[in-house]
């Protein structure tokens, strides 16, 4: 009886070392910050849904850097659906959010703030490679649209004279992820 109580004891243990949760997960400095409600654990990462803050792709990015993490990184269908349930109906956002893909370095060629090439994309159609219109080589920076059931669209990555001028708006939500 001792013996099975003992094992049982460990077992309860061992599970709940093996759990991913918010506390062991996502980095201490962003438990310190930000309120558990906008922090969700996925397949192993810790995302913090910055849907409260308004912000342009670089300081999105300097942002999730100084914590340790990145802009998300939804390279696969189940990541981007999990990023795009949670945007539309955990918080009930219909705006895009900033994702960590970009082609400011090689037009046309994206990239994901890990320095990984995209192997899987969900662009809409007319954004990403396709985007041939003249905006396009202004347009480097990636966002997810939970309305557009979670596809990205590019827009441009900060505010300039013709953001202004156009009415276009460079700033969005943003979601961090933290990977060990």
């Amino acid at each position: 009886m001792f013996s099975a109580i003992i094992s049982l004891a460990f077992l309860v243990i061992d599970a709940t070392a093996v759990t991913p949760t918010i506390d062991n997960t996502c980095p201490y400095e962003v438990l310190q910050t930000v309120g558990s409600y906008y922090l969700q654990v996925y397949n192993g990462s810790c995302f913090h849904f910055a849907v409260y803050q308004w912000r342009t792709y670089g300081e999105a990015d300097a942002e999730c850097y100084s914590t340790g993490g990145t802009l998300a990184l939804p390279k696969t269908q189940t990541i981007n659906d999990f990023l795009t349930e949670k945007l539309l109906n955990f918080y009930g956002k219909s705006e895009e959010a900033w994702i960590g893909l970009h082609d400011k370095n090689d037009e046309g060629g994206f990239e994901w703030e890990d320095h990984t090439h995209v192997t899987w994309d969900n662009f809409a159609p007319g954004n990403g490679p396709d985007n041939g219109w003249l905006a396009s080589k202004r347009e480097d920076c990636v966002a997810i649209d939970p309305m557009d059931d979670g596809k990205w669209h590019d827009f441009q990555c900060e505010e300039d004279m013709i953001t202004v001028l156009s009415g276009s708006d460079p700033y969005k939500m943003y979601i961090c992820q933290y990977t060990s």
